[in-house]
């Protein structure tokens, strides 16, 4: 999280770049709004580590899944909802070329009653008592651009905006975690197991198609390490911004 956020605060200065990665153990990230007790509503991830995202929306399991973040410049400023279209377009479009038929919710009538999804702009407003109470994992919500497969929701994902630039976070679940047992992923739902490099492939191809671009794998750069460094002594690596609401 630290080094998705010092992307974000250099991003003039080193350039559009997007990021896919995986944990290095089961991990539940909670909304940058989400209070740190609600974790209990939701018993088998209660015990994992936990983190905060800069990005809000509802808490995530990370185990059997792949993370993005992609983080641009104002110049390349675009709606949020164009930017979830784009990205989710080209995951379903990989999908679509796998044999399966994903589609986003909105394609499909109305939104689940079930509240909000995490795609949004994240605002300097948090929630109010007055809201209705959502569900506490990402993946039990709907929001018109996820990407859902046989009636389950597998991708979502969520944008933090700053002085024009953006990072969206985004998480597609390859295989049920048993840290919520209750969503499918692809293996699930599809009976096909992807790796998360099969998945990362098919999906920089569907981009590459769509756009022309060419991706290049670079390591972090020394002043990105450094500015994440940074951030995780000042708020991701101290416990009272952890739990701070």
């Amino acid at each position: 999280m630290a080094i998705d956020e010092a992307l974000l605060e250099s991003v003039e200065e080193e350039g559009p770049a997007l990021r896919l990665y995986a944990w290095d153990q089961p991990t539940l990230s909670l909304g940058y709004f989400q209070g740190w007790r609600d974790r209990l509503r939701h018993p088998p991830s209660s015990g994992l580590p936990t983190v905060r995202r800069s990005t809000g929306g509802g808490a995530i399991v990370h185990d059997h899944e792949l993370t993005y973040c992609w983080v641009f410049p104002a110049s390349l400023r675009r709606s949020a909802d164009a930017d979830y279209a784009f990205f989710h377009g080209s995951w379903i479009t990989a999908l679509e070329r796998a044999g399966w038929n994903a589609h986003l919710v909105q394609t499909h009538g109305t939104a689940a009653p079930c509240g909000a999804a995490m795609a949004g702009e994240l605002s300097d407003r948090g929630p109010t008592s007055e809201e209705p109470r959502e569900p506490f994992l990402c993946f039990q919500r709907r929001t018109a651009q996820d990407v859902v497969l046989a009636g389950y929701k597998i991708l979502g994902s969520a944008q933090r905006r700053r002085s024009g630039a953006g990072l969206q976070h985004g998480s597609l679940i390859l295989r049920a975690s048993p840290a919520a047992p209750e969503l499918p992923g692809l293996t699930e739902l599809t009976g096909v197991s992807w790796t998360r490099a099969i998945a990362a492939e098919r999906w920089l191809g569907a981009i590459g198609a769509a756009t022309g671009w060419k991706f290049r794998e670079v390591p972090v750069t020394a002043t990105v390490q450094r500015l994440a460094e940074r951030i995780l002594q000042d708020r991701h690596g101290r416990t009272d911004w952890l739990t701070k609401r």
